[in-house]
Parts: C-alpha cells; sequence; structure tokens
C-alpha cells in the first residue's frame, strides 16, 4: 500500500485499519521493530518533503553566492544523496 493510501484509510477510520495498534489508549512509544522503522521511514521522507518545499519557495534567494551561512544551514538539513537533485530541478548547489 501506498503512503496516500494508508494516509487516507487512516483519515476516513476505516474500522479496520489503525496506524496506533490495537490499543484503545493512547501510544507513546513502542518496542516493535518493524513499526518503529516504518515511522522512522515516514519521518525521513517527510522532513525531506518539507526541506524540499521551503527550498523550493525560497529558491531565489539561495542561488549563485547569496547567503552562504544559509544555504550551509540548508545543506546539513539534507542528505547528501539529494544533493544532485536540488541542483537539477531547483539549481541550488548546496555543497
Amino acid at each position: 500500500m501506498n503512503e496516500y493510501g494508508m494516509l487516507s484509510r487512516a483519515v476516513h477510520r476505516y474500522s479496520s485499519f489503525r496506524m496506533t495498534g490495537t490499543s484503545h489508549a493512547t501510544q507513546l512509544w513502542t518496542a516493535d521493530k518493524e513499526a518503529l522503522s516504518a515511522w522512522e521511514t515516514r519521518e525521513i521522507h517527510t522532513i525531506g518533503a518539507v526541506n524540499m518545499l521551503l527550498v523550493s519557495m525560497f529558491r531565489e534567494d539561495l542561488e549563485g553566492a547569496k547567503l552562504p551561512l544559509l544555504r550551509q544551514a540548508v545543506a546539513r538539513c539534507i542528505p547528501l544523496s539529494k544533493y544532485p537533485q536540488y541542483k537539477t530541478e531547483l539549481k541550488i548547489t548546496l555543497a
């Protein structure tokens, strides 16, 4: 199931679908490695998407040699593997 499908099922309250497990109480943590791994993957993708959105919104401020300290800070929030994508799609050099 893709991310949209999973979130859609959670939002529309399918009775057979729960993102939080079977407990009726609010869970603040879990020791289930599979659930933690899925959460971590979602968190990484969400933070990456937010970073891409913010960088694309402020792209003009990050072009060329403008604001080198800001570009340096932004670069620390983005995995090295994503640098080429930012360079080709947004025309921004982070490193």
